[in-house]
């Protein structure tokens, strides 16, 4: 391969090295947290349907939550937009699945859940006997409460409000965060800088 086509490879692969430090996306922001604190939710019962609500903090897309189970199993999980009680139509479902205690992160991103600050929504569980325990507190999340339903009734407007919250945390894209390049980028932009610069030098003699 002759030095003119080796140089202008040499600066394409420059180029290329520093514009990827450009592509960096900026991860979700935590906007509400209710953490665990002791409490222990029936997640995983047959009887029982539990709706946590939530109001937004942040103007952006819902992209994730997090459930802290307390052991292994699985539940229906679902959220809706507006305050306790929701039984209209889902805007996104899926199954919870916990292989033991700890914080669970589910993605919701696909379902493009936008909200303003301010706005409410639901996260429910529940309705599969599986014996999942879910982690909740004493009540201290001031942006929404627990509500219970117990299937058995067959009558949403039987539902009551409990006094523990759901141990949850959500996390939302606003859109327009910096992007801040992680140090591999960096280092990637400085070489691709680097190497351009001396190719180019070397061509001139």
């Amino acid at each position: 391969m002759s030095s003119r086509k080796i140089g202008a490879f040499g600066v394409m692969c420059g180029i290329v090295l520093s514009l990827s430090a450009g592509f960096v996306t900026a991860a979700p922001v935590l906007d509400q947290e209710s953490p665990s604190a002791g409490s222990l939710l029936a997640a995983g019962s047959s009887d029982w349907l539990w709706q946590q609500g939530v109001t937004v903090g942040i103007t952006g897309q819902l992209v994730q939550i997090e459930l802290y189970a307390a052991n292994a199993g699985t539940t229906p999980l679902y959220i809706n937009a507006g305050t306790p009680w929701q039984s209209d139509p889902s805007e996104f479902t899926t199954t919870f699945e916990s292989t033991g205690e700890g914080w669970v992160a589910v993605d919701v991103s696909a379902a493009g859940l936008f909200y303003n600050a301010g706005d409410q929504f639901v996260i429910g569980v529940g309705g599969t006997r599986t014996g999942l325990l879910l982690g909740g507190n004493d009540g201290i999340y001031a942006g929404g409460e627990l509500w219970r339903w117990n299937i058995d009734d067959s009558d949403p407007e039987l539902c009551w409000d409990g006094e523990v919250d759901l141990a949850f945390r959500t996390y939302v894209d606003t859109g327009d965060n910096p992007t801040v390049p992680a140090p591999a980028a960096i280092v990637l932009g400085v070489l691709g800088t680097g190497l351009t610069g001396w190719l180019r030098r070397r061509r001139s003699f």
